[in-house]
């Protein structure tokens, strides 16, 4: 995993330079859209947790559907071993949980 990781992350980044090189010397269409779906999906699924959480705890919360779809953010933020825990950045995505998260539920993320 130390050498992977790194690896997608530096082939990630070559692929959004590549598109972005496509888009300003060629102006391709197809490049503009891949470039919006590269970056854009991962967004949407960041910000689709708040809304999940609500859904989760208002109407279903002993499915085990959420834990396993958002599986890779709670790991990030939720594990003291992951490299996230305790950064700002994890603050800030528990934040946008308690933003989200129904107060009649009764439940507390810490």
């Amino acid at each position: 995993m130390t050498i992977l990781l790194p690896t997608l992350a530096g082939a990630f980044s070559a692929l959004c330079v590549w598109l972005a090189v496509r888009i300003v010397n060629r102006r391709e269409r197809w490049a503009k859209w891949t470039l919006a779906g590269v970056v854009g999906l991962p967004v949407l699924y960041v910000a689709s947790f708040g809304p999940a959480i609500y859904i989760h705890y208002m109407y279903s919360p002993e499915q085990e559907f959420f834990y396993q779809a958002y599986a890779p953010i709670l790991g990030l933020v939720d594990n003291p071993e992951a490299p996230l825990y305790g950064t700002w950045t994890a603050n800030l995505i528990w934040c946008y949980v308690e933003f989200w998260r129904p107060y009649d539920s009764g439940y507390r993320w810490r």
